[in-house]
Order: structure tokens, then C-alpha cells, then sequence
């Protein structure tokens, strides 16, 4: 049986991924891992089924999706893309048992990247926590700015911790956003347009520190996961991420700032059928038990209107 199994290796291949990341998605429960003792295995099913997903995400956004698809609105999935959250992974993971025939599908690009999406028609959902610092508003004036004179609909979905990722104990003992200044401290950052990446820059004008002071800043990862895996791997001394993502990796967190993370969506899909069930079960007290056990979360207004 086990000659039949695909090692990790080869799954990075197959999917065209390090190792290291298979690890991360078995972690995070994206792919599922056979043990056979300290060995960890995939089913070659399993994984042919997620690579098949993946490009269904690709096709969802190039428009050229086969016809078998639909019990979605105007016969296509749902399609969610914008910023990584463990919230949302959660979710998504709720949403999938709990509709039948429901093909909703995530993509992790970034808050910006996830508008622009929207913009263009590209996705259903956008989920982004973008900070304004002319008006210290969370996401409403992005969208204003994008979809000039467009109805467009908030829901609110969480508050979340925002902070110093890093190793169990805090050995270089960061304290606050003045760390960025350290010059003993390698950083992971993330992508151009992710929300994350947005409230650093903000703090650096504010300190007036150049980019070029911090050791890692051009070293980029695209889930607060993959960024505290770093941490976890002693490649960075610290990441900025979220709560959930360093409890995940038994690491060290230090709170920076609590910030808002709001699914945004057009009328197309926030009128339809699809739409009502998605944020009726915003309010299911599973799926909020579930977020409130990632640790870092304030879900008391989950599922709330912000702008309609």
C-alpha cells in the first residue's frame, strides 16, 4: 500500500509547490495526509482532486469553465478571493458541508488584488481589511474609490488580532512597532496589495523609516500561514500577522492593533440566492465557535451591514 502513496516530495512536484508548503496545507487542513508512523503519505486520488480544484479556480477567473458546472448563480461557482485569513478557511470549510451542491472556491490573492477582481467581474466575494490612514476607516473608502457611484454591499465579518509573530518565549523580546527599527532582526513580509503589507508601509512613513532598514522586506509569503511557518523554521525572526496564524504554529504573538476584516460583494450576487445563504450562515453559532477557537477573534458583530 505504501508504494502506492505519493511521498511529499512528490506532491510538491505534482502541484508545483515546495515541500515546505505541502507541510503548511497539511497543517492547515487543505490537503489530507495518510501517517504511517512518523511518515506522513497522500493518496494519489486525493491530491489529483485538489489539483483539479486549483485549475477550477483559474477557469472560474479566465471565464472558461466547463459546462457541467452549475447550482451557482448564472450557472458558474462561487468564487472568493482576497485577503488570507484562518477565519475564512474556516468558514469556507462550513459552507462546503453544510450547502449541498454549493461550489464555492477561495483564493488567497490579497484585499487590493481581491477589489480589483470584483472590478472587473473576476469573483463573487472579496474578503479585505484595508486601512485608510487619511481617514482611519477599515475598507469603506477603498471601495468607494474603486466602485465610484456602484451599489456595493459590506458585510462585516470579524475583528482580528494584528501583530508581532515570533519564536515561542520572544527571545529578541519585541515589544511594538518600533522593532522595525532593530537592525539585529530579519522580517518576512508579504505581497504588494495584501492588507498586511498595506498597514506596514503605513507604520514605516509614520516612524519615517526607510523600507531599506528592515533586513527581509523584499522576502515575501502570501498567507499569514506561510509567514509564521517561516518564523516557525527559525528563517525570520518575526513576521506581521495574525493571531490565529502564530497559535497555529505554537508561536509567540505580540497585539500591534485589532483591526476590521469585511466581505465586500456587488448586488448580482448579494440579491441572489447564494448570497442569502451565505451570510445567513454567517450567523450559524457553529461557524462562530469554530472562528472563536483560532484564538484572536471578535466575532460579536459577525454577519452585520456596513454599507448597502
Amino acid at each position: 500500500m505504501e508504494r502506492e502513496l505519493l511521498k511529499p516530495e512528490e506532491v510538491a512536484s505534482i502541484l508545483k509547490i515546495s515541500k515546505y508548503t505541502v507541510y503548511e496545507m497539511v497543517k492547515r487542513g487543505d490537503l489530507e495526509a495518510i501517517r504511517i508512523g512518523r511518515k506522513m503519505r497522500f493518496d494519489p486520488a486525493t491530491i489529483e482532486k485538489f489539483k483539479h480544484g486549483h485549475e477550477q479556480v483559474k477557469q472560474i477567473q479566465s471565464g472558461s469553465l466547463p459546462s457541467e458546472f452549475t447550482g451557482s448563480i448564472n450557472g458558474q461557482p462561487i468564487l472568493f478571493l482576497g485577503s488570507h485569513d484562518l477565519a475564512v478557511e474556516a468558514l469556507a470549510t462550513e459552507i462546503r458541508d453544510a450547502i449541498p451542491n454549493f461550489q464555492f472556491f477561495t483564493a488567497f490573492t490579497g484585499s487590493m488584488d481581491g477589489l480589483l477582481n470584483l472590478y472587473y467581474g473576476k469573483c463573487d466575494i472579496v474578503g479585505c481589511h484595508l486601512f485608510d490612514e487619511e481617514t482611519g476607516q477599515y475598507n469603506i473608502p477603498f471601495v468607494k474609490r474603486i466602485f465610484p457611484g456602484e451599489r456595493i454591499h459590506i458585510i462585516h465579518f470579524v475583528n482580528r488580532n494584528i501583530g508581532w509573530i515570533v519564536p515561542k518565549g520572544n527571545p529578541k523580546q519585541l515589544s511594538g512597532w518600533q522593532d522595525l527599527s532593530r537592525d539585529d532582526l530579519t522580517f518576512i513580509n508579504r505581497q504588494k496589495g495584501a492588507g498586511t503589507r498595506i498597514l506596514l508601509d503605513y507604520y514605516l512613513t509614520k516612524l519615517n523609516l526607510p523600507q531599506s532598514v528592515i533586513s527581509g522586506y523584499d522576502d515575501i509569503e502570501r498567507t499569514h500561514i506561510a509567514a509564521a511557518s517561516r518564523v516557525a523554521r527559525s528563517l525570520a525572526d518575526f513576521a506581521l500577522g495574525t493571531e490565529s496564524a502564530a497559535k497555529a504554529f505554537g508561536l509567540d504573538f505580540i497585539l500591534l492593533k485589532k483591526e476590521v476584516y469585511d466581505f465586500v460583494m456587488k448586488s448580482v450576487f448579494y440579491e441572489s440566492a447564494h448570497g442569502h445563504a451565505f451570510i445567513q450562515l454567517l450567523h450559524e453559532p457553529g461557524i462562530v465557535s469554530k472562528i472563536t477557537q483560532l484564538g484572536g477573534y471578535d466575532t460579536k458583530n459577525i454577519g452585520k451591514i456596513v454599507e448597502d
